[in-house]
């Protein structure tokens, strides 16, 4: 079939409507293509041909770009991508928040490459990569365009490595000095490991890691330190953060200043303000808040990160933030005893659960900024607080420039004492 491309799928594949809706990996906005339905009932489809590229396509700056899945957008001007994903954001909050508002021009990533602070690489068969678009077959890569120049000297040496054949994957994570930590999964233990640490040591390498994971393809379950020079500390605004193997933090730390700025000068601090922050993580945007308030209650469902943004709060010298442990959702009574009058949220992909959003309704915050990556359930969960609150403003920033992801903010007044 033949068809033009109107739309991208929250995804990042192109959409077609011509012959009714399908979904096509490779296409962009604009491009008129020759295409085969592969699943009629996913309503997916493979692009034959490209018959007249859109006026929006660029040559790809990424080699791997046609077989890699990791960018769809790479090939899309990327102020047409700034504005989709704008689009993206005002056609969640109108179709499945139901609310009618403006949404603000999007903050652009002023580092559209070379922005990742962490890659997760795949081993597979002596190649090193990712996964090729819809298959679990490695792509073997050299290099990657959002990510930092030094990860190329860590695969360099890893595909060269004789122990390469006893690892699954290999995580590298870099900070704000260049400084790398190196995480390599196994199902069976790391082999010939020595060959590795000499190499890798003549390298920014500060730590090296064995993450033993016999069922699962996430890490840091069964972690042991095979080197360790000094701590991995990574740096937002004037704070230091402790960076531990299993640790989430943002992946863009160009960006993340930009978006804890707007999420704060939301909530309009003073000092005689109480503030909750909630899924507060290793204490990124609580320390950020605590200078400028009275105190703040950060609560966080993983232990692990509750410990570490204890010690970060001690390392940046600031004391007015009680840390709790527990899902917000479970914790209902447990809040409800304090007195705060502002609060932010910072939920992962599938957002507040109910439970949580009704607790924040109950503690009776005069504004709210809710940080979002999932425009989706942050309408639904809007509507839920829309019973109280009216929506101020409502942000998108590109985090993840070239992939379909798209980061918000919204900013929530009370309207109902």
């Amino acid at each position: 079939m033949i068809g033009e491309i109107v739309d991208l799928s929250h995804d990042g594949r192109g959409i077609v409507k011509e012959n009714g809706v399908y979904f096509l990996d490779g296409g962009l906005i604009g491009d008129k293509v020759e295409y085969v339905v592969t699943n009629e009932k996913k309503k997916q489809g493979r692009i034959t041909k490209i018959i007249e590229k859109s006026k929006y396509r660029i040559e790809s700056p990424c080699l791997y770009s046609d077989e890699c899945g990791g960018c769809p957008l790479i090939e899309l001007d990327y102020k047409k991508e700034l504005e989709w994903k704008k689009s993206r954001v005002e056609n969640a909050i109108r179709r499945i928040g139901k609310i009618d508002k403006k949404v603000e021009p999007i903050v652009e990533n002023k580092n559209p490459f070379r922005y990742r602070n962490i890659v997760q690489l795949k081993v597979q068969d002596g190649k090193i990569g990712y996964f090729k678009k819809g298959t679990h077959e490695v792509l073997d890569i050299d290099d990657c365009k959002i990510a930092p120049e030094e990860i190329k000297d860590v695969i360099k040496i890893l595909k060269n490595w004789n122990g390469l054949s006893s690892i699954e994957q290999a995580i590298i994570r870099v900070n704000y000095q260049g400084e790398m930590m190196v995480i390599l999964g196994t199902r069976t233990g790391v082999k010939k490991e020595n060959n590795l640490l000499e190499k890798l040591l003549d390298l920014k390498v500060i730590s090296v890691y064995e993450d033993i994971n016999r069922t699962r393809n996430h890490y840091g379950y069964e972690l042991r330190e095979i080197y360790k020079s000094k701590q991995m500390y990574e740096k937002i605004g004037k704070h230091k953060f402790i960076v531990e193997p299993g640790t989430f933090l943002q992946v863009n730390p160009y960006q993340v200043e930009n978006l804890y700025n707007l999420a704060v000068k939301g909530l309009e601090l003073e000092k005689t303000d109480r503030v909750m922050d909630l899924y507060s993580g290793i204490g990124t945007i609580s320390l950020k808040m605590a200078e400028q308030v009275e105190s703040v209650v950060a609560v966080e469902s993983f232990e692990g990160s509750v410990e570490i943004a204890r010690k970060n709060a001690g390392l940046n010298g600031i004391e007015n933030v009680e840390f709790a442990h527990g899902k917000v959702e479970e914790l209902t009574e447990e809040l409800e005893k304090y007195t705060v009058n502002k609060v932010l949220l910072d939920p992962p992909r599938a957002g507040a659960k109910e439970e949580a959003l009704k607790t924040i309704i109950k503690l009776n915050p005069e504004r709210i900024a809710y940080v979002s990556c999932n425009p989706s359930t942050l309408a639904r969960d809007l509507q839920i607080l829309g019973e109280k609150y009216k929506i101020e403003k409502i942000i998108p920033v590109d985090m993840f420039s070239h992939s379909s992801h798209v980061e918000c903010i919204a900013l929530i007044q009370r309207v109902k004492s």
